[in-house]
Formats: structure tokens, sequence, C-alpha cells
């Protein structure tokens, strides 16, 4: 049987008084009845098993967090609804330990991640798309692709090299053009993990700032 990290629950009042305290300098003393401190001794790669790691997702909290409240709140074959779905994280958690889900966001990213996350592919269907894709940029380097893009274009010349950004519309192009939505959405979303990489924008800090020796 797979395990998977957990978070480690303690009632010790030591531990409770200092969050208390935490709390009475946030001004947040409404909260300060907790009767209970979660941890989660865990390194991020640790955290970062099965599809949690394919995407850098600000804002998302450790899966051991979704695990325990699923676990709590839910038994096998319940439904989950996920209103604010972010990356996947509970949607996620939610098939690892036999519950359905639903999810939803405003975030059209969103939707693209739990999908990706939460859906099976064979390992040889994409290794055959890699492969055409490799295949194709080859043979089409010296055409030019004009995608649409849908804000000022000024800002593509801020923080890409102009031969990045063909390079970069030649291959989302190509990833267009993929039969099967299953396969596409994998490919759309290894393209948006890598195009800061390829960037003038910093790659270590959470806000983007300019870097054009790293370019």
């Amino acid at each position: 049987m797979t395990t998977y990290p957990e978070i480690v629950v303690s009632t010790d009042p030591v531990a409770l008084n200092y969050q208390k305290e935490l709390l009475k300098d946030s001004k947040l003393e409404d909260f300060s009845s907790i009767t209970e401190v979660w941890d989660i001794p865990h390194s991020s790669i640790k955290l970062a098993y099965l599809t949690h790691s394919i995407f850098r997702f600000f804002g998302k909290f450790p899966p051991p967090v979704a695990r325990e409240l699923i676990s709590r709140y839910t038994k096998m074959g319940d439904m989950v609804f996920d209103p604010m779905c972010g990356s996947g994280t509970t949607a996620l958690e939610c098939l690892l330990m036999d519950r359905k889900v639903v999810c939803s966001d405003v975030s059209v990213l969103s939707e693209l991640l739990v999908n990706v996350k939460c859906q099976h592919m064979k390992e040889n269907q994409l290794r055959k798309t890699l492969n055409d894709l490799n295949e194709g940029y080859k043979k089409n380097a010296s055409k030019n692709y004009e995608l649409k893009i849908p804000f000022d274009e000024s800002r593509i010349e801020h923080w890409y090299l102009p031969q990045t950004f063909k390079n970069l519309q030649r291959l989302k192009s190509l990833i267009n053009n993929i039969s099967g939505e299953k396969t596409k959405r994998i490919f759309n979303c290894i393209f948006i993990s890598s195009i800061r990489k390829v960037s003038r924008a910093t790659s270590l800090q959470g806000r983007l700032f300019l870097d054009v020796d790293s370019a």
C-alpha cells in the first residue's frame, strides 16, 4: 500500500499558546479558540509526489492539509466539491482517497491544471506526440508564425528576446495542431511551465524582475 506524507496534529499546550499569541499579534483574536496545531514536517520534494509537482503554482497549500480534511469530513465514495480548485491539489487527493470530486474556478489556467493532474495518459502516446513535436519543430525552423497575442506586444519585447519569442510561437502552433484533447492539454501545460524559464525574467523570485544577463 502506498503511503503519502501526512500532517502531525498536536494538542500540546505550549504549541497552542504560541499559536494563540501569533493570532493575537495579528489582531485575529476571534480565532484564538484553536484546540490543535497542525505541523507538516516534510520537505518540498517529498510533498511533490505524483502530479502535484507538474506546475509551479503560487498560493498552493500542501497536499497533507487536503488529505487531512478529506479524511475527517468525508468517507470513501463521497462527492467533494471544490469551488476554487486552484492547481488541483484537493482534486488529486480526492481521487487518491477514493472520493468523487467536482471542481470549478474562475481561472482558465486552473481548469487546465486540474484536468492535466487528474487524467491518465499512456506513456507511449505521450512519447509519440513528443517525437512528432520535435520533428515538426525542426522541419519548420525557417517558418514564421503569427499567433494572436491578447495584450500589448511591447510587453513581449520587454520580456523575451526576438528569436526566443519566434521559437515559442513555432512550438505553440505545433501544440495547437495536436489531435486529442487530453494530449493537447498536457503539452499546453508543459508549454506554460517553460515560458518563464526562457524569458528575461528572474527564475528564483516569486515576483517578476527583468534579468537581461540570464536571457
